[in-house]
């Protein structure tokens, strides 16, 4: 799926950017992703009624656009296998403030209208936390194969998490946060396995 409407394919807003500096004219950006997804979702499902085995995968914003779009994308093509992989798109837990991804995550969910999104999930996933994607999927299906391949020491991914967020931070102060978070991710993945 072409990735035009940046906002991992979750998006349901039309936005109207400005320049700080003022020296570009404000764009607009249609953040149509969720609606994309569904209805290319809902195609597929008309295309191809009976799916044996499903592979949704990404890497990088696709990587986070498998893991945000699994949860509606098997519920509409019903397979009796599904399987994810995320490859280099962490969705890190942040349900409060006190998560390096937390201001990411809510300036996407303000940007991109992500609470119309969130409505349409099960109980399980908390609309507070974008990062809670992962254990919802993995408790609404448990038989399931869910994995992600990230690099301990990704500086592409992580600047974007984290550099607008905290000014003048470092490399290393940037590595930091990545591996913390991660460990979070790892923690709360212990604790879907135990319940």
């Amino acid at each position: 799926v072409p990735y035009c409407t940046g906002d991992v394919h979750v998006g349901n807003r039309v936005a109207t950017y400005t320049d700080p500096t003022g020296v570009n004219p404000p764009i607009t950006f249609r953040h149509n992703g969720y609606n994309n997804t569904i209805a290319i979702a809902n195609f597929l499902h008309g295309r191809f009624p009976s799916i044996n085995k499903l592979l949704v995968t990404g890497f990088s914003a696709g990587g986070v656009a498998s893991s945000a779009t699994f949860y509606n994308v098997r519920r509409t093509l019903v397979p009796t296998k599904a399987y994810l992989l995320n490859d280099s798109g962490p969705l890190f837990p942040a349900p409060n403030s006190s998560y390096s991804s937390w201001q990411l995550h809510q300036t996407i969910k303000a940007a991109w209208n992500l609470t119309s999104v969130f409505s349409s999930l099960p109980a399980s996933f908390n609309q507070n936390d974008f990062g809670s994607m992962n254990s919802m999927v993995a408790t609404q299906f448990p038989n399931d194969k869910l994995a992600i391949t990230e690099f301990s020491s990704d500086y592409n991914f992580s600047r974007f998490s984290y550099e607008r967020f905290f000014p003048g931070i470092t490399q290393s102060g940037i590595l930091t946060k990545w591996r913390t978070d991660q460990t979070n991710r790892c923690t709360d993945a212990v604790a879907v396995l135990i319940a």
